[in-house]
């Protein structure tokens, strides 16, 4: 059957002439096909979104996982932060005037080796002082004075504290060394870990470990050369608490130094 030219005008119109037919797709066609590329795009999209999102919450839940337990690692890089200083006072006045103190201090042969080093080494200086005028019937008192000089202030800065003792007398407190986390020998976790959670996960820790003394600047001027400075060393413990950005070291206390 022939098509009324009618037919034939009124296709081509429409969709196009009839040999297009056998040569490309119709233009409805061809627009479901395009429509279903773009819903196959979204959709993939959607399905690497929500990948990613997986990814990144299993991520976050491993990472809330790790932080309920306190490893040792974790536990010795906090409390190498903050390490404890030793300190010790050195007098810094005699009772009498200077060229009488080593038969004064006698009995205090440390304290006087102390004071020649650092005076040999220009860190400090001795003068006498007058601490009270004369009166009648007795002379001036005259005490022996220990003090930093400029170059000692520089080397030292503000380490050593001067410390009133009372009746005009006077001592500097200095940091000879300062007690420092070797090594964590044990880890134990209490608090209001949840029913079912791991066994050790809790709010609170107790941290065990080992320190040794390390140097500071004031260390090798408080010893003479060639003389072994005393190798501190002990026991500590650690208070830990577990807050929602971590772990957070509360406090620390020392055991008995070890010192050889």
């Amino acid at each position: 059957m022939q098509a009324s030219p009618l037919m034939t005008d009124g296709y081509e119109a429409t969709h196009g002439s009839a040999s297009g037919l056998t040569r490309g797709t119709p233009p409805r066609l061809r627009l479901t096909a395009t429509a279903l590329s773009i819903g196959i795009g979204r959709w993939l999209k959607q399905i690497a979104a929500c990948v990613l999102v997986c990814l990144v919450v299993g991520q976050m839940a491993a990472c809330r996982g790790t932080s309920k337990n306190l490893s040792r690692s974790d536990a010795l890089t906090k409390i190498q932060a903050s390490p404890d200083k030793i300190t010790g006072p050195i007098a810094a006045q005699t009772y009498v005037p200077c060229a009488q103190r080593a038969e004064y201090e006698h009995n205090n042969t440390e304290l006087l080796r102390t004071w020649d080093h650092l005076v040999a080494e220009g860190v400090a200086e001795l003068r006498d002082s007058v601490v009270s005028p004369p009166s009648t019937g007795s002379g001036a008192i005259v005490n022996c004075i220990f003090r930093l000089t400029s170059a000692g202030r520089n080397q030292v800065g503000a380490s050593w504290v001067q410390h009133d003792i009372g009746l005009a007398h006077f001592e500097y407190i200095v940091p000879f060394g300062e007690r420092y986390a070797t090594e964590v020998t044990g880890v134990s976790q209490t608090g209001d870990a949840k029913e079912g959670s791991a066994q050790g996960e809790g709010s609170e820790a107790r941290v065990e470990f080992r320190w040794a003394m390390r140097p500071t600047s004031s260390t090798d001027l408080l010893k003479p050369p060639n003389e072994k400075f005393p190798a501190y060393r002990g026991p500590g413990v650690a208070i830990f608490r577990r807050y929602d950005d971590g772990w957070r070291l509360m406090g620390t206390s020392y055991g008995p130094d070890d010192h050889s």
